[in-house]
C-alpha cells in the first residue's frame, strides 16, 4: 500500500509523492532474532555435517529462531522439543520434537487487546525482579540470596503468556535447553525453565549458560540475549558450542558475515555507480519498521544493522537518523505515536507485526 506524506506547504519535501508501506511475515519472537536466523540456514544449507560425535545429544528450543539454528548446524536429529510457533525442520528423529509450549493470547483479537494483555505481564514480571525491602536481614541490610528467593516465590505466582507444558518437556528429557531473557514476554525465561524442569533442586551460574541438576540428569540451560546483527551471529557460535559441535558455528557464522559482507559491498558499488552518473535516485530510501500497530512500536536491536546492510537509512524515531546503526546497537523497541511516524516522513514502512504471519500482516496494516 501507500500512504502521502505532508505537503510542501506544511514544510516536507517539496516534491508530492508517495510513500510505500511493506507488509512481511514475522515468526515471533522478535527478540530471538528469527530473520537472521532464516538468512543462517541458507547460508549454511550447503555445507550441513552430519551429527557424529554428539551422542547423548537432546535439545530443547524454546525460540523459533534457536529451532531454525539447530537445523542450519545439522543437529536436527537431536531435537527433541520445540515451541507451538516453530516450525518443524526436516530430519527430525520419528515422534520427535515434543511440543513444549502454548500461548494464553488470544491471536484472534485486536493488537491493542494482546498489547494490554503483554503489558499486564510485563508489569507482573517487573515486579518479580523487585523484591522488598523485608526480604533483608534483620538490620536492613540487603541479602542477595533472601532477595532471589523472595523473587522465585513470587515469579512462581506470575502466569506466563507462554506456559511450559511440564509432563512434555519431562517426556522431551533435553540435555540443552535454549530459551532468551532478552524480552521478559516474549518467550519462556531462564527462571521458568529452570523451575519447569523435572526434579530441579540445585543450579550453578556460569556467564552464558545454568547448569540445571535434575533428579536423573544435568541439563544446560542456555539463554540467548542479542542485541546488534553482529550479536546475533555470535549466537550461531554460542548454540554450537553447547551442543558440541564449535567448528560448525564458526563456519556459520563465518560464512553468514561474508554473505553480509557481499551485500553491504555489492549495494555500495551499486549506489557509487549512480552518483557517478548523477541519477537523482542515489539517495538512500529512509526507511521505517513497525514491529507493532496498535500502538505502533518501532524496530530495535538488530532491525537497523539489516536495513543498513541492505543499502537503507533506518528511521529510528526520537534519534538522529544515520546511514550507519553503530550508535543504535542495543537500543529496545519503543512504543512511539502515530505522529511520531508521521513527523519521521519515511519512505518506506516495513510492517512486521511480532507473532503474526503474512496474511495477518497485511489484514491489520490495511486496517
Amino acid at each position: 500500500g501507500t500512504f502521502t506524506p505532508r505537503s510542501a506547504a506544511q514544510g516536507r519535501r517539496q516534491t508530492p509523492d508517495t510513500r510505500t508501506a511493506v507488509v512481511f511475515e514475522h515468526t515471533p519472537p522478535m527478540s530471538a532474532s528469527t530473520a537472521a536466523a532464516s538468512a543462517a540456514i541458507n547460508v549454511a544449507s550447503s555445507s550441513r555435517i552430519s551429527s557424529t560425535g554428539t551422542c547423548g545429544l537432546r535439545i530443547a528450543s524454546l525460540l523459533p529462531s534457536t529451532t531454525d539454528i539447530v537445523s542450519a548446524l545439522g543437529l536436527s536429529e537431536h531435537l527433541v522439543g520445540v515451541t507451538h510457533e516453530c516450525q518443524i525442520p526436516e530430519g527430525c528423529s520419528p515422534g520427535l520434537p515434543h511440543i513444549l509450549t502454548s500461548s494464553l493470547l488470544n491471536y484472534e483479537g485486536g493488537q491493542g487487546d494482546i498489547d494490554a494483555k503483554v503489558k499486564e505481564a510485563a508489569a507482573d514480571a517487573a515486579a518479580c525482579r523487585m523484591p522488598s525491602v523485608s526480604a533483608g536481614t534483620s538490620n536492613g541490610t540487603s541479602n542477595n540470596n533472601n532477595n532471589a528467593s523472595v523473587a522465585d516465590d513470587f515469579a512462581d505466582s506470575v502466569q506466563s503468556l507462554y506456559p511450559i507444558d511440564r509432563e512434555a518437556l519431562k517426556l522431551a528429557s533435553p540435555t540443552v535447553v535454549l530459551t532468551q531473557d532478552l524480552c521478559g514476554v516474549c518467550a519462556p525465561s531462564t527462571a521458568e525453565v529452570k523451575k519447569a524442569l523435572s526434579g530441579t533442586n540445585t543450579s550453578t551460574r556460569s556467564s552464558t549458560a545454568d547448569t540445571v541438576t535434575t533428579a536423573t540428569d544435568s541439563v544446560k540451560v542456555l539463554s540467548l540475549e542479542p542485541e546488534s546483527l553482529q550479536d546475533v551471529a555470535d549466537t550461531f557460535v554460542t548454540v554450537a558450542d553447547a551442543c558440541g559441535v564449535h567448528e560448525r558455528g564458526i563456519k556459520m557464522r563465518d560464512e553468514f558475515m561474508s554473505n553480509l559482507k557481499l551485500l553491504k559491498d555489492t549495494v555500495d558499488s551499486a549506489l557509487s555507480a549512480t552518483r557517478d552518473k548523477n541519477v537523482t535516485t542515489s539517495t538512500k530510501p529512509r526507511v521505517l519498521l513497525l514491529e507493532w500497530l496498535d500502538p505502533p512500536y518501532d524496530g530495535g536491536h538488530w532491525i537497523p544493522g539489516i536495513v543498513a546492510a541492505a543499502g537503507c537509512e533506518y528511521v529510528k524515531i526520537g534519534s538522529q537518523s544515520s546511514p550507519s546503526p553503530d550508535s543504535w546497537n542495543g537500543t529496545k523497541s519503543k512504543q512511539v505515536t502515530w505522529e511520531d511516524v508521521y513527523d519521521a516522513d519515511p519512505d518506506v514502512v516495513l510492517v512486521a507485526c511480532c507473532g503474526f504471519d503474512l496474511k495477518r500482516n497485511i489484514k491489520d496494516a490495511l486496517g
